[in-house]
């Protein structure tokens, strides 16, 4: 039978994968140059902020050292503001080239060790295995991690970024309302730890259900003289519809749950923008009231504004990629020689077993997966 990983992916697994990229110095430089992207993205809408708002300032045009100083105040907002968005383009530049470099040299690494570890397996192994979860290894979850696996990594490094820079700057700016967020950002976190457990198992469920459509594609090729000869076409016809059907269940729960994550991360992230605007417009009237407060720059609440409408995308794309980052589970573990295992003793006899009384009996042609015999054709 089809067998399934049960709990969370361990930390090993994304290790592995981090240690065919090139280690823990690529992992540092490729964290920092994460950090370099948010942190450059924040000095970009501050800066923003900071020159919209000395071009607002009054200014008299009659008093020449008035108007040398909005000059001046104008073109330094203006030179911080170029120097951020340059920031961002390098930052950018340097973590695609970076990344792409990584993610080929890991891809071919666990390939090859992947090409390694099934070629080197024992004959057992491949009589307890059944092909089409080989060739979806080779095929689907191959193509996963050459084209996937980095682009999910950083994506999930940079939601958490962006989560903890949303909570620094609104808790930063209006710290009292730090004791609304926590019960809206504990109930986030329940929202996404079901959603990742979720789609966790459809996924493995998903990876499942793959391999017997291969694994009966290929055979019913295999045996083509056969399955013509005793007129089983429309049999294995509806065994393959069944088994697709099967297949795609996984892939509509899976959608399913996107939605429900997004519907719920729609709600929170309303919650949390409302919350905001409220407290803008509270500190906002409290300083006009005279209230003894020095009242809210007008930058620094259109950045909390600009921060808390993230909030929602941040936290449906975390759990998004971190969710995809775990579809490379299975593949990583197999690269790293741990699918190679024995078959047990009783299998490989009750293979000669069965085989033998089918040839003797009636002549039926049989094929044992995992300690159970499969009738190809009666």
């Amino acid at each position: 039978r089809e067998s399934k990983s049960t709990g969370d992916v361990p930390l090993s697994t994304y290790w592995f994968y981090l240690q065919a990229a090139g280690g823990a110095l690529v992992t540092v430089c490729l964290i920092a140059s994460c950090i370099w992207i948010a942190f450059s993205w924040f000095w970009q809408n501050y800066c923003l902020g900071r020159w919209m708002d000395a071009m607002q300032q009054p200014h008299a045009t009659d008093h020449p050292h008035q108007w040398q100083h909005y000059q001046r105040a104008v073109a330094s907002t203006l030179h911080q503001y170029l120097l951020s968005v340059v920031s961002v383009v390098v930052a950018y530049t340097f973590r695609t080239s970076f990344q792409s470099l990584c993610s080929i040299r890991a891809a071919q690494r666990i390939h090859n060790q992947l090409v390694r570890s099934v070629l080197l397996a024992p004959t057992s192994w491949f009589d307890a295995t059944p092909i089409g979860r080989i060739i979806n290894r080779f095929s689907q979850d191959v193509s996963t991690v050459d084209s996937s696996v980095m682009d999910h990594l950083m994506g999930f490094i940079d939601c958490v970024l962006g989560t903890i820079s949303v909570v620094c700057v609104i808790t930063s700016v209006m710290p009292l309302l730090f004791l609304p967020l926590c019960p809206i950002l504990l109930f986030t976190g329940w929202v996404t730890f079901q959603y990742l457990r979720l789609s966790r198992e459809l996924k493995r469920w998903e990876s499942i259900k793959k391999s017997p459509v291969f694994v009966l594609l290929t055979e019913t090729l295999n045996g083509l003289n056969t399955v013509r000869a005793f007129r089983q076409e429309a049999r294995f016809y509806q065994e393959c519809c069944q088994r697709i059907d099967a297949m795609n269940q996984c892939h509509l729960y899976l959608w399913i749950s996107n939605r429900w994550l997004n519907f719920r991360m729609q709600i929170l992230g309303a919650t949390v923008a409302g919350t905001v605007g409220a407290g803008v417009v509270y500190y906002a009237g409290y300083s006009s009231s005279g209230g003894g407060g020095h009242g809210m720059a007008a930058p620094a609440a259109g950045l909390v504004l600009l921060y808390s409408l993230n909030f929602c995308d941040n936290l449906t794309w975390l759990a998004r990629t971190h969710a995809e980052v775990r579809r490379a589970e299975v593949l990583l573990v197999w690269g790293g020689g741990v699918g190679v295992c024995t078959v047990v003793l009783t299998d490989r006899l009750f293979l000669l077993v069965v085989v033998s009384n089918g040839y003797e009996q009636c002549g039926a042609y049989r094929r044992v997966q995992r300690g159970r015999s499969r009738e190809i054709c009666r």
